[in-house]
């Protein structure tokens, strides 16, 4: 995705450098750059497209082209972490039947959720308690749509 969207700019550079610096000059003032500056910036930027890409991906898009990351490393991440997430409701039924299991296997997955959701509201800086509140809504959503397909097909937890 990040390097389609960088692709994307490099075209739209290319099409029409000058839109694009302005686009890059009111960024950089809004956050703060003189506009002396913001002009020498673009000036300078407007010389060569792959820096004016790395200066606009990074001012506007807050991508470091040059940190995309790997998507063989991305989809092992996903397959690890999804699969962690996945076992946290299940490890209680290792160990135990009856229906004492199934509220403690609830439990464990709403934690697990409200968990993930705080880390994640705390890796990119936005509110811990609303991230984590958030992400056991959408697993509490996916668990009673999968508890009513179940319970429509006729099967049970026990």
């Amino acid at each position: 995705m990040l390097e389609r969207l960088l692709n994307e700019e490099r075209e739209a550079i290319a099409r029409n450098p000058d839109r694009q610096a302005v686009i890059l000059r009111e960024v950089l003032l809004r956050d703060g750059i003189d506009r002396a500056a913001a002009e020498a910036i673009c000036r300078q930027a407007s010389r060569d497209p792959e820096r004016a890409l790395g200066i606009y991906s990074r001012a506007v898009l807050g991508v470091n082209p040059g940190e995309l990351g790997s998507p063989w490393a991305s989809a092992l991440s996903s397959l690890v972490t999804f699969a962690t997430g996945a076992f946290v409701p299940l490890a209680p039924w290792l160990g135990a039947t009856g229906p004492k299991v199934a509220p403690i296997s609830f439990v464990l997955g709403l934690g697990a959720a409200a968990a993930i959701g705080g880390v994640l509201g705390w890796q990119t800086r936005r509110h811990v308690m609303w991230s984590a509140m958030r992400q056991v809504f959408v697993v509490s959503l996916a668990a009673g749509l999968t508890f009513l397909v179940g319970w429509l097909l006729g099967t049970a937890t026990s």
